[in-house]
This record gives structure tokens, sequence and C-alpha cells, in this order.
């Protein structure tokens, strides 16, 4: 392995079920390490009360995990449902739990595995993204947007400004 594979990482891009921003396609990217398994869509249960971008829970492995829309959590419009789910992890889900934290993002059937970095350049925020305190970065590449979200804050029900 050399020097320049470990600076190489796997990494998943699906386009985010909104509006485009600045005329661009939106995505976003997640690393490798964060998903746990790609599933069909599910029914899922709604919860009264639940977060605005949580749709309720859906099972997994036997498991009850919330099922997120990206979208909603960081304030975009979404314009349909997937028909394909992302079990996603904290990256320090081992840490806190020897089963982890996990989530279940609803994604439309396109996955692509890319491997990063590649070539994009940051860009500010634009104001339809209402909850910037949700993403990590925001990217320009060929393609259009690339949105990576902050799953750690996501999953771990950080919904506020300045939460950890």
């Amino acid at each position: 392995m050399t020097q320049s594979d470990d600076l190489q990482q796997k990494a998943l891009i699906f386009p985010a079920m909104s509006e485009k921003i600045r005329d661009h396609n939106v995505f976003f990217l997640l690393s490798a390490t964060q998903v746990e398994e790609v599933i069909d869509d599910r029914p899922v249960c709604r919860v009264p009360f639940s977060h605005p971008y949580t749709e309720g829970i859906a099972t997994w492995r036997e498991h009850l995990l919330p099922v997120i829309s990206l979208e909603k959590c960081i304030g975009l419009k979404s314009n349909t449902l997937g028909k394909r789910m992302l079990v996603v992890r904290t990256s320090d889900s081992r840490k806190v739990r020897p089963d982890g934290l996990k989530g279940i993002l609803r994604i439309s059937a396109e996955i692509r595995n890319v491997t990063i970095p590649f070539p994009c350049t940051t860009v500010q925020p634009d104001e339809k993204i209402k909850n910037i305190f949700m993403i990590k970065g925001l990217f320009e590449w060929d393609d259009g947007l690339l949105i990576i979200p902050d799953i750690q804050k996501i999953i771990n029900g950080k919904t506020e400004p300045g939460s950890a």
C-alpha cells in the first residue's frame, strides 16, 4: 500500500430528492464506512412528536431504526419518495454502544461508488439550505452540488445550531 492509497477513501454519492440549487442537481456524499447496508424500501411506521425530518421507524435485522429524510433535515423541499434505503451509522457508534447508533435514509435508486478525493470546489451555502449546521461541507463538482451531511448530529438528534 502506498502513501497515496492511504489518502484515498471509498464513498457513496446519491442524488437528493429535492429541487435544484443554483440550477445544479444536488447530491449527498457519505463515506463507505458510514454505510452499513443498502436495502429495498420497506414499510415505515409514523411516530408522533418526532423530529420533522424523521419519517418514522422501520425494522432492520430485528431492530427498530429511525427513517430520516436528509432533504428535510437540512431544510430542502423533498419532491419524491425514494425506492431504496441506506442503513447508516455514526462514526463513533462503536464507542457509544456495541451495536452502534444507526438510522435509515430514504434515497433514490441511483447510488454511485467513488474514490475520494476527486476534483471539486468548496462553495458558500445557499439560502435554500435552511439548516447549514447539519452539514459538514458543500462542494461544486462536474455533476452539480455535493452535500456532506453530518450523520453524527442527524442520528443523535442534534437539531439546534451549536449542539455537539
